[in-house]
């Protein structure tokens, strides 16, 4: 089998065919541009960051964070967590708010 269909069979099927170098092809690459992003942003508060293939957009990566809840609180005030939409082929950042 030539190289490159050995490369187009390891790649996740949800990356458009136009893409030939994806820069978030993978969830820890997403994991950075949207560390990077928040970074630029800080906000009060602890949170996780999530990770999640787009099911509105097949070359898209969303992420958002969640607040952290510590075992002793049983529902934590406040939220302000920053969601974003991320181009697998890109790496461009798009749809960015803060959650309520």
């Amino acid at each position: 089998m030539p190289l490159t269909a050995l490369l187009a069979l390891s790649l996740p099927l949800t990356i458009p065919p136009d893409c030939p170098r994806p820069v978030a092809l993978d969830v820890e690459s997403a994991r950075r541009i949207a560390a990077r992003e928040i970074a630029a942003r800080p906000r009060p508060g602890r949170f996780i960051l999530q990770i999640a293939q787009d099911s509105e957009r097949r070359g898209a990566w969303r992420a958002w964070q969640e607040l952290l809840r510590l075992p002793a609180q049983r529902h934590p005030r406040g939220g302000g967590g920053i969601s974003m939409r991320i181009d697998r082929c890109t790496g461009a950042v798009s749809d960015l708010h803060y959650q309520r």
